[in-house]
């Protein structure tokens, strides 16, 4: 059961986003649900991002993580929330205004849901270079969004669920999700669009395609342990 005390940590990790990382922030800043800590976890950034973060003051709450990489620095934030739902945001996408306040509600049906999670609409970043922007494939309508940036979890179902493998690099979503599902939790998907994906050119995933071996990886570890339930 949700009330307006219900406290929702924002957590928003951020490795040399100095570009981003302040919109990023304002949209968690702007939800219409009041009752909201934004955490902005500086992992080992070499630009401006910390400064970007210590910018907006009081408003926010700045966790400094030294070891590089996305698994220590979900970690660190999670240890620094105080939120009775924890929910994550990448330094270089936006969420809706509403994205917390339908996604607490959405926690209020029968049965009550693990894991609330809504559509997503990508976006080419103004500063995209135009001859990579034709490379790409960018989706012109929402897709169903299951990745963390897009998820609304109750930080007891987080805990359950535990914490980030700190040795991964791209996987990290992936496994989290193989990980609420090998545990059966309850998922829920909204219709509405939460979160808007920006795609600039240096995502993850563009930078780092070489690591796809990773995810391919992790499938065969989860249905290794899976043929040996």
């Amino acid at each position: 059961m949700t009330s307006a005390e219900t406290l929702v940590s924002a957590i928003i990790p951020a490795h040399d986003c100095e570009r981003y990382v302040g919109e990023a922030i304002r949209s968690a800043l702007a939800q219409t649900y009041p009752n909201i800590e934004v955490i902005v976890v500086d992992n080992a950034s070499t630009d401006g991002t910390q400064g970007v973060a210590e910018g907006f003051g009081e408003a926010i709450t700045v966790v400094a993580e030294g070891r590089r990489g996305i698994g220590p620095a979900r970690n660190a934030g999670v240890a620094a929330a105080r939120g009775d739902y924890v929910a994550f945001l990448d330094c270089d996408d936006l969420w809706d205004a509403r994205k917390t306040e339908l996604q607490l509600a959405a926690f209020e049906d029968d049965p009550v849901p693990d894991v609330v999670m809504g559509h997503v609409q990508q976006f080419a970043s103004p500063d995209l270079d135009p001859g990579l922007l034709s490379e790409l494939r960018i989706p012109d309508t929402p897709q169903p969004g299951v990745f963390t940036g897009a998820a609304l979890v109750p930080r007891g179902v987080l805990d359950r669920i535990g914490p980030w493998r700190e040795e991964v690099k791209v996987s990290d979503g992936l496994e989290w999700f193989l990980a609420a599902r090998r545990l059966g939790l309850r998922e829920v998907m909204l219709p509405d669009v939460v979160t808007l994906r920006r795609v600039h050119g240096r995502n993850t995933s563009i930078l780092r395609r070489g690591l796809r071996t990773e995810w391919a990886r992790v499938l065969k570890q989860e249905l290794d342990e899976r043929r040996d339930l």
